[in-house]
């Protein structure tokens, strides 16, 4: 509905087309039409940081998301660079997000933080990746003590990560260690939810006697 300020108008449409965008984008991503998806996508981009930067706390949270997926898009297509550049600038907007409103924005910061790790180890700076990836523990392990049925699954998933770069980093006592938490977890959560879970167990189980060091299971 138009207004008398046809600065907002132009706002409204713009986010009216932003969101249109970022639906067609996920559509033929469905479709896998990755290309196309990323060309709908990076529009979208655009026009939410532009809404961002006209009204921060209202569209901030929609641009990280949408360059959170962008990078997970381009990380498909080996745009890896791209996908770094991405994730980058969703975890410094989470960041942001998350010192406000961090109930509701450190989940969000946590998961940005383990895609860049990520996408740092798909560039060899492992230092670097384990830096984020151990701050996204960290959030994750703080947040899975209030509430683990929502968290712990995370958790678990980032002790994975963490097992392969430990090892990336030739750091075999660590990798044991995350390893071993990491299956404990998925123990925990496949004995609810086994159809789920069960199979992570057995990878994580896989991972850990592949490890050339081992450490005792916890009584």
């Amino acid at each position: 509905m138009a207004t008398s300020d046809p600065a907002l108008d132009r706002l409204t449409k713009l986010a009216e087309l932003a969101l249109l965008l970022s639906h067609r984008a996920q559509l033929l991503r469905d479709m896998r039409q990755p290309a196309e998806a990323i060309a709908c996508l990076t529009e979208a981009v655009q026009h939410y940081r532009e809404l961002a930067n006209a009204a921060p706390e209202t569209f901030r949270a929609d641009l990280a998301l949408s360059l959170a997926t962008l990078s997970s898009l381009q990380a498909e297509t080996n745009l890896s660079d791209d996908a770094l550049d991405s994730i980058s600038e969703a975890a410094f907007l989470y960041r942001k997000l998350a010192a406000s409103h961090p109930l509701t924005f450190r989940p969000h910061l946590a998961a940005a933080l383990n895609n860049r790790s990520n996408r740092l180890s798909d560039r060899f700076h492992f230092d670097d990746a384990l830096a984020d990836l151990e701050e996204a523990i960290a959030i994750r392990r703080d947040l899975a003590a209030g509430a683990p049925d929502a968290h712990l699954p995370h958790l678990a998933g980032y002790l994975f990560n963490l097992t392969a770069l430990q090892h990336e980093l030739k750091r075999p006592r660590e990798a044991a260690v995350a390893i071993e938490e990491c299956a404990t977890l998925y123990l925990e959560l496949a004995r609810t939810d086994p159809a789920i879970y069960g199979p992570k167990f057995d990878l994580a189980l896989a991972l850990k006697y592949s490890l050339p060091l081992k450490v005792n299971s916890p009584a």
